[in-house]
Protein backbone atom coordinates (compact mmCIF):
# COMPACT_ATOMS: atom_id res chain seq x y z
CA UNK A 1 0.00 0.00 0.00
CA UNK A 2 3.17 2.21 0.79
CA UNK A 3 4.36 1.56 -2.23
CA UNK A 4 1.54 2.15 -3.95
CA UNK A 5 1.30 5.77 -3.14
CA UNK A 6 4.81 6.81 -3.28
CA UNK A 7 3.98 5.37 -7.24
CA UNK A 8 0.95 7.91 -6.93
CA UNK A 9 3.05 10.57 -5.65
CA UNK A 10 5.82 10.16 -8.43
CA UNK A 11 3.62 9.90 -10.99
CA UNK A 12 1.68 13.65 -9.43
CA UNK A 13 4.86 15.33 -9.36
CA UNK A 14 5.62 14.31 -12.89
CA UNK A 15 2.47 15.35 -13.98
CA UNK A 16 3.46 18.69 -12.43
CA UNK A 17 6.39 19.03 -13.62
CA UNK A 18 4.96 18.61 -17.41
CA UNK A 19 2.68 21.50 -16.34
CA UNK A 20 5.52 23.56 -14.96
CA UNK A 21 7.22 22.92 -18.45
CA UNK A 22 4.04 23.89 -20.65
CA UNK A 23 3.29 26.72 -18.55
CA UNK A 24 7.26 27.86 -18.82
CA UNK A 25 7.45 27.24 -22.62
CA UNK A 26 3.97 29.16 -23.15
CA UNK A 27 5.45 31.80 -21.10
CA UNK A 28 8.48 31.78 -23.17
CA UNK A 29 7.11 32.20 -26.31
CA UNK A 30 4.84 34.75 -24.95
CA UNK A 31 8.25 36.89 -23.76
CA UNK A 32 9.31 36.23 -27.05
CA UNK A 33 6.48 37.86 -28.23
CA UNK A 34 6.63 41.12 -26.43
CA UNK A 35 10.79 41.28 -27.18
CA UNK A 36 9.85 41.17 -30.82
CA UNK A 37 7.44 44.16 -30.11
CA UNK A 38 9.71 46.20 -28.10
CA UNK A 39 12.46 46.05 -30.42
CA UNK A 40 10.11 47.00 -33.22
CA UNK A 41 8.77 49.88 -31.12
CA UNK A 42 12.28 50.73 -30.18
CA UNK A 43 13.19 50.75 -34.12
CA UNK A 44 10.24 53.17 -34.62
CA UNK A 45 11.76 55.62 -31.57
CA UNK A 46 15.05 55.51 -33.01
CA UNK A 47 13.66 56.54 -36.28
CA UNK A 48 11.59 59.18 -35.04
CA UNK A 49 14.98 60.50 -33.39
CA UNK A 50 16.92 60.87 -36.18
CA UNK A 51 14.08 62.18 -37.91
CA UNK A 52 14.04 64.72 -35.42
CA UNK A 53 18.07 65.40 -35.23
CA UNK A 54 17.98 65.92 -39.08
CA UNK A 55 15.49 68.67 -39.22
Amino acid sequence: MRLFDVFSFQTNKIASVDYIFIFIFVFASRIDMILVHSTFITSIIFFIQKHIQSF
